[in-house]
């Protein structure tokens, strides 16, 4: 016993702190167990998170049935809240530590979510779009019902709607959504005809361009342009990948009516062919006269678009007179200018002069329509600069040199026969006449250029 005082004593320092300590926590304990009241309560949980703690959780019913009014009178409908994310766990605690009233109300606000009750569009069973009232459904299926009638443009035309149908199936049905989700009809209406973006790839066929592919699909060209950044519209090749994105409505409006209407007759035309004149030149000997019919047409509208159209009857109001017109055979001296320069000689015809605008820009040559296979000849001697596939629209191109900056070109031929590098002299035939590249028929595109700058080849041929 003597050895265990004579140990506290000289490790008094160490002991004396850890023994005043163990005092110490027995005291609060026992203070706590005797003294401290601890109060029955529960914590609330709002989706796994504890957000506050409350003696009785009728409090929480009370406080959500206060704020169900306050958000009914704001939003005008009737809600429910999320009351099964709601969770309680009972415990006990000092009164001190139970949540206020205030932060309670806060607490709720800021974690609990809530329904709307609303009214919902049905599309192939599945909720799509929710509005306020069962009303505004109904007026959205209708305005989407006449948004695509057809109206007649004259006192000459008739329209008889024959069936307006939805091709989708759709029911009106009482829904609850999160008020966010609730549309206005203007909004609705306007999400109902652009649905969802579908994009597709489309390859380039032959004799497409940006503006044809555009209509094809109903798109704006700028837009179709602007989806695919990295083509030159006025460069695509077959083959090309093109991006399209376009809308999907949501329902589709099919539309069956008769279409009554006027259309003029145009006056049968006889041409005397007459070598005594220029093929430029036309001489009438009888104007003739249009006539006139009604036209019965059954069409079928997809979402205002012409899905079939079919000529049922026609009836003729008016008879349409004889037009004869007397047309010159002989060519022009411009025919025959080019066709004793880089055609073989009684060959060809100019269909398109230099300067033309087409396909939004200058034509830079001229047109000379012959037939494929055509030997093109060598305005005169020089050395081949190009001889092969040009893809911004010449097709097969030839391009001579003939010195003092002055280069001709040969375009959408069918078949090259010189080299780059080679040696050509006057009338050699360098080329096939063909259709390659952009081009509306087999022809010769000439073109003439003089220190890099396109000039009106006939002039310049003219003076030579």
């Amino acid at each position: 016993m003597r050895r265990y005082i004579t140990f506290i004593q000289n490790n008094k320092t160490i002991i004396l702190p850890f023994l005043y300590l163990s005092l110490l926590i027995l005291g609060v304990f026992v203070f706590n167990l005797f003294v401290v009241d601890y109060i029955d309560g529960f914590k609330v949980y709002v989706n796994q998170k504890e957000i506050a703690l409350v003696k009785d959780y009728e409090v929480i019913h009370s406080i959500l049935a206060s704020l169900e009014q306050e958000i009914e009178s704001q939003h005008e409908l009737d809600i429910v809240f999320d009351e099964y994310l709601l969770k309680y766990q009972k415990t006990e605690s000092t009164l001190d530590n139970f949540t206020s009233l205030t932060s309670l109300e806060q607490s709720l606000k800021e974690n609990v979510t809530y329904k709307c009750k609303c009214w919902s569009l049905v599309i192939n069973g599945k909720e799509a779009v929710y509005l306020k009232e069962k009303d505004n459904v109904e007026k959205l299926i209708k305005d989407l019902r006449n948004y695509y009638l057809p109206v007649a443009g004259n006192n000459n035309e008739k329209i008889s709607i024959k069936d307006v149908k939805i091709l989708e199936s759709f029911t009106i049905e009482p829904a609850h959504t999160y008020y966010p989700e609730i549309l206005s009809e203007e909004n609705a209406f306007t999400f109902l005809l652009e649905g969802t973006m579908e994009k597709v790839t489309y390859r380039v066929k032959s004799g497409d361009n940006l503006y044809s592919i555009a209509r094809d699909f109903r798109l704006d060209p700028n837009t179709l342009e602007e989806a695919n950044p990295n083509i030159d519209p006025r460069r695509i090749q077959v083959g090309d990948e093109i991006n399209i994105s376009m809308a999907k409505p949501l329902l589709n409006v099919e539309i069956s009516y008769q279409h009554v209407y006027e259309e003029i007759i145009p006056a049968p035309i006889i041409v005397k062919r007459d070598n005594t004149m220029l093929r430029t030149q036309t001489v009438v000997e009888e104007p003739g006269e249009s006539g006139n019919k009604r036209v019965f047409a059954e069409i079928v509208l997809n979402n205002g678009f012409i899905k079939t159209r079919e000529v049922s009857m026609e009836e003729i109001l008016k008879t349409p007179k004889l037009r004869i017109l007397k047309q010159g055979t002989q060519r022009t001296p411009d025919d025959i200018l080019v066709s004793s320069t880089f055609l073989p000689p009684g060959i060809g015809i100019i269909t398109s002069r230099y300067g033309v605008r087409r396909w939004n820009k200058i034509h830079t040559g001229i047109d000379v329509a012959v037939g494929t296979g055509t030997n093109v000849h060598a305005y005169r001697a020089g050395t081949i600069k190009f001889a092969g596939w040009n893809p911004w629209g010449y097709g097969n191109l030839v391009i001579i040199d003939h010195g003092n900056g002055i280069e001709t070109y040969y375009a959408h031929n069918s078949v090259i026969k010189v080299e780059v590098g080679d040696s050509v002299t006057k009338g050699q035939t360098i080329a096939l006449s063909g259709n390659t590249g952009i081009s509306t028929g087999p022809h010769v595109h000439f073109e003439v250029r003089v220190n890099g700058q396109h000039i009106n080849p006939l002039p310049f041929l003219r003076g030579q």
